[in-house]
């Protein structure tokens, strides 16, 4: 729905991205190619914002307030500066411990004064610089549509964002705490750096480096890219093509999708490229090959390199280039779900709100009404299936079996793929082969609220999927649907369900709507737990369902799972308290052998669950990350709850994000901080900790620092 905001004289109509269909009149407002256009003359269809006589670009204000105060109102376009401490106080007083970061947010929605709307508050402000990259923006305004593509012009190999995470300075209302996986199953790691290029390290089975001739490489490697569309684009002297990037520089990585062996990536110039397994033509490169070397997804390279005209609903060298003239604006792979499965779909999301899918189809996850895998990417048409809206927001979820969702601009939601487990809430466990409005709960409505994140786990267990789907509403709501086994949907029981149903404790039950943020982890419905925060002043964390390692973090050492929410705690100098003001989750993962980490606001790590390779990094191996204490019981005491990560002195209390990795044996965390060093714990046998060395156990986390080689 268009925002209108009145200035006075100047009335702008926020209309979001421009689309091919839609008409405009003067003072429309649309984001096109990262930027952001106001119309300055009646348009007809088609007519797009790089046509000066009837577009301009639009310029970005801000108004700089100073330091955010509870008795000031807020106006759109307003700055603050914010910080957030996330103190820790023991009942004797005798420390805290908090580290205390100045954040800038500008304010999308204006509001009166109120104590209870601080800049945290995503529906009223937006971090500003959200992945804390130093350096100058090239070419690129502030964006208040569906995406964002950010182009720093920094020369260092600082890490940017991780794979799984989103994309680069995310800001789309659908994707709420960066992305919607909370890890990669994959056995290799790899990060994007400020200067827009992919680093990669670890195991190399099918190809999933991206560079041949290494069955594991323990050094980090830039990959290559062929932008042929790019060069045949504007952005270069005589070329017409669509492919053009904001600052018309080279090509910049801005989203990683990974998964086991498989990759996808997007550029900033719209182009796709993919590699590793491919055997049911998970690459969308024409064939059904495995490649050690990134392809342009679209059609074979001979199609691409020829410009050959696109065919629809065909596989092999006779679909022609099918993103020829099409530009992608966000990608969505399976897999990060919990398991290790090659078998995967991706999405991709295109400027004009049209989804488009390629890979495996064993359960109709790419929506063509059939279960034939496809090696050319393929578009589901928006007049059957989506009612005609353009589609905003899509996910990836599973592995071979594998299922799909997508918001349009409407804000229904759509289901298809897998459903054994229910995990579609379509009141039946039936496969859907083309998306499916759901009816069971009427998302989007003023009583539900609109879908601000969705969470997915599942896990192969030889004859079926084990698929679960939590969503998080607007309202602050949380409905949950599909395998049940761990309680995690905090219902009292453990009854697997088929249509969504709100959670029957903590924060997202609808006569609360306190949620604020959830996170999925552990390996599939069987095995699943749930961390919500709830919107309190302390952003107080809860958890439910399953508890084989102690990751539900309530204490103790009893490992019995919670079919209700309970209040999480971290083990701070010989205590328990509750944690707090969590903003992002990480784990590991094959069956019981669960890792996790979460980062509070303030910048500080905890660790939870298995630990025999030193993977939680908090000094020591074991079955539990706090299943040991020390002699006084005052630094560490037997209980399962949250740890301290034992850290770098440059990382504790400035960390921003967390991934896991894991190829089945070796499970590793990742951290990053906001400078964008990095650092990993746990096994290397695959050379996943990136140190030049095979080390077995790293029982505290190393500092890496990327220095491609290449």
């Amino acid at each position: 729905m268009a925002t209108t905001v009145n200035l006075g004289k100047l009335r702008l109509d926020f209309r979001g991205d421009w689309t091919t269909t839609s008409t405009y009149v003067v003072n429309d407002v649309v984001c096109y190619r990262n930027q952001q256009y106001i119309c300055i003359q009646n348009t007809t269809a088609g007519v797009a914002p790089s046509n000066a006589s009837f577009w301009t670009l639009l310029t970005a204000n801000f108004n700089n307030r100073g330091t955010w105060a509870t008795a000031q109102s807020y106006l759109v376009g307003d700055v603050v500066v914010y910080n957030t401490p996330g103190v820790v106080s023991p009942t004797n007083a005798n420390f805290t411990l908090s580290r205390s970061v100045p954040q800038a947010y500008y304010c999308s929605l204006a509001h009166t004064s109120s104590a209870s709307i601080t800049p945290i508050d995503a529906g009223y402000w937006q971090p500003i610089n959200r992945k804390s990259v130093l350096g100058t923006q090239s070419g690129v305004g502030l964006t208040t549509g569906a995406y964002t593509l950010g182009v720093y012009s920094n020369s260092n190999y600082n890490t940017l964002v991780f794979p799984n995470r989103g994309i680069a300075f995310e800001n789309q209302s659908n994707y709420r705490g960066f992305g919607y996986k909370n890890t990669t199953d994959s056995i290799s790691a790899g990060a994007i750096t400020t200067n827009g290029q992919c680093v990669t390290w670890g195991g190399n089975s099918s190809g999933s480096l991206g560079f041949a001739g290494f069955t594991y490489h323990n050094h980090q490697n830039a990959l290559t890219f062929s932008f042929l569309d790019w060069f045949r684009s504007s952005s270069n002297t005589g070329g017409s093509g669509v492919h053009t990037t904001p600052d018309n520089q080279i090509p910049r990585a801005i989203q990683w999708e990974k998964s086991s062996s498989g990759n996808c990536v997007l550029m900033n110039s719209g182009e796709v490229f993919s590699w590793g397994f491919g055997g049911n033509g998970e690459n969308g490169h024409g064939d059904n090959n495995n490649y050690d070397y990134p392809v342009r997804v679209g059609g074979t390279l001979a199609n691409i390199y020829n410009n050959t005209t696109y065919v629809a609903a065909t596989n092999g060298a006779g679909g022609g280039h099918a993103f020829r003239d099409v530009r992608i604006k966000r990608i969505a792979m399976s897999g990060g779900c919990g398991t290790q499965d090659d078998a995967r779909h991706t999405l991709a999301l295109d400027e004009n709100g049209d989804v488009w899918a390629w890979g495996f189809n064993g359960s109709g996850q790419l929506g063509q009404n059939n279960t034939t895998s496809y090696n050319v990417p393929q578009r589901i048409s928006r007049s059957l299936y989506f009612g005609n809206q353009a589609v905003v927001a899509i996910w990836a979820f599973g592995n071979r079996t594998g299922w799909s969702a997508a918001v349009t601009a409407n804000n229904n939601l759509y289901v298809w793929g897998y459903n054994f487990n229910g995990q579609l809430g379509v009141g039946d466990n039936t496969n859907r082969l083309v998306p499916t409005l759901v009816t069971t709960i009427n998302f989007g409505s003023v009583s539900v609220g609109n879908v601000v994140k969705m969470q997915a786990l599942d896990r192969w267990d030889g004859a079926n999927g084990t698929g679960c789907t939590a969503v998080l509403t607007s309202l602050g709501y949380i409905y949950t649907t599909g395998r049940n086994d761990s309680g995690w949907m905090g219902n009292s029981n453990t009854t697997n369900l088929n249509t969504w149903t709100n959670v029957g404790s903590g924060p997202g039950t609808t006569s609360s709507g306190t949620a604020f943020d959830m996170w999925m982890y552990g390996s599939g419905g069987a095995r699943a737990t749930l961390m919500v925060r709830d919107t309190t002043v302390s952003g107080t964390c809860w958890t439910a369902g399953y508890n084989a390692r102690g990751q539900l973090g309530i204490g103790g050492t009893s490992t019995t799972q919670s079919t209700v929410f309970v209040r999480s705690k971290i083990a701070i100098a010989g205590s328990l308290y509750d944690l707090t003001n969590v903003k992002q989750l990480g784990f590991c993962s094959v069956d019981d052998t669960m890792t996790a980490s979460v980062i509070t606001d303030s910048g500080i790590a905890f660790s939870i669950g298995d630990n025999t390779v030193g993977q939680a990094s908090n000094g020591n191996t074991g079955t539990f990350a706090g299943g040991f204490a020390d002699s006084t019981g005052i630094e560490n005491i037997n209980s399962y709850a949250w740890q301290p990560v034992r850290t770098a002195p440059g990382m504790q209390g400035r960390m921003d994000d967390v991934i896991g990795f894991t190829n089945g044996t070796t499970f590793n965390l990742c951290w990053k901080n906001s400078d964008g060093r990095i650092m990993i714990s746990g096994r290397s046998n695959e050379a996943l900790t990136g140190l030049y060395s095979q080390q077995v156990d790293g029982n505290a986390a190393m500092i890496m620092t990327i220095v491609p080689t290449n």
